[in-house]
């Protein structure tokens, strides 16, 4: 009894090595997959290159579900929670992903959790999941307007090189990918009157006004 026991302990020392192997990120061509050990929500293949990187904002090219259908999402991190709060009451975002040399396809933003994502609506989702395993290449298109009359800042079109897509999304497919949230609902205009009043009492003399100022520090 006593050599099972030890037995069995050392095929589970065994098996621990396998389980930190399988946790750390994969490299796939150009994609990068990630399965975060504390995460139950699916794993996130991202292309290894950002789109654009500005300690603390970035923003990656990623491939999540939308109904199933596996597709491309740009996904920006980093933005402060009140600006964040701000885009997502009172903001106009405008994306958009060209496969290839392809057609543009708009994406829906919206703010989910800590980060801003931009997904193909389920109407385009198909096209583009049946164009992604072949595609050599992603343009992005972003921009963003925090405030109704501001200028939106534009972020430069970028195309970023694919290669080994199909086997990326197939180890992608096994493994379970995140789902890309739905857009928000959008905000009843008094919302923006409370997030104005709340950001002043945080501090913000000027409100949602003193943003602008705030994300060019």
């Amino acid at each position: 009894m006593t050599v099972s026991i030890y037995r069995g302990a050392i095929a589970a020392m065994l098996l621990l090595p396998a389980a930190s192997q399988a946790a750390a990120p994969e490299s796939i061509g150009t994609w990068v997959l990630n399965c975060p050990e504390d995460s139950k929500s699916g794993c996130i293949l991202r292309h290894r290159d950002r789109y654009f990187a500005k300690p603390p904002l970035s923003a990656d090219l990623e491939v999540q579900s939308v109904r199933g259908a596996l597709v491309p999402v740009l996904a920006v991190r980093g933005i402060p929670r009140e600006a964040l709060l701000a885009a997502s009451l009172g903001g106009r975002t405008e994306a958009s992903v060209r496969l290839g040399n392809g057609a543009w396809v708009p994406l829906d933003c919206g703010a989910a959790g800590e980060s801003y994502q931009c997904a193909p609506a389920e109407g385009a989702a198909a096209t583009l999941s049946a164009s992604l395993p072949a595609a050599g290449s992603a343009t992005l298109r972003l921009s963003v307007g925090l405030l109704p009359g501001m200028a939106p800042v534009q972020a430069p079109e970028r195309a970023l090189d694919l290669a080994g897509t199909q086997a990326a999304l197939a180890r992608l497919r096994a493994v379970g990918a995140i789902a890309a949230p739905r857009p928000a609902e959008p905000v009843p205009e008094g919302w923006l009157r409370l997030a104005d009043q709340a950001l002043k009492a945080i501090g913000y003399k000027n409100g949602i006004a003193d943003l602008p100022a705030f994300l060019r520090r």
